[in-house]
């Protein structure tokens, strides 16, 4: 038997990317702009503060746990919220339409640094 080979399973080691952060952190920084312009509060948007503070101190690991603890896609998570205009030059429809954007752009990129690319939880 050699020594050095493990029969028992280890814990896996989970390596994230830190190959997006630069674009990472502009996609946080503009969809928490966005939400602070439209008075968007609450539990998700520390959320995001968090995670754009970890990317911008190259803390990969923690903006991705910031990033999973803002959910999307379902009722009562950040994109069930519908933004009024904020600006003389915008209408509803026009807000609704910019943050989903923010938001899809936010989401792809972030995805980019999780360990098997695209699985979000």
């Amino acid at each position: 038997m050699n020594i050095f080979s493990r029969s028992d399973k280890t814990a896996e080691v989970i390596k994230y990317s830190k190959d997006y952060m630069s674009m990472q952190s502009t996609a946080t920084r503009a969809l928490l702009k966005f939400c602070q312009d439209h008075d968007v509060g609450g539990t998700y948007v520390e959320d995001l503060r968090k995670c754009l503070l970890a990317l911008t101190s190259s803390d990969i690991e923690s903006a991705v746990k910031h990033y999973r603890a803002i959910p999307v896609g379902n009722m009562g998570c950040l994109d069930d919220w519908s933004p009024h205009a904020a600006c003389e030059h915008e209408n509803d429809e026009y807000a609704r339409e910019v943050f989903q954007a923010l938001i899809e752009h936010w989401v792809r990129l972030m995805n980019l640094s999780l360990p098997n690319q695209g699985t979000r939880r």
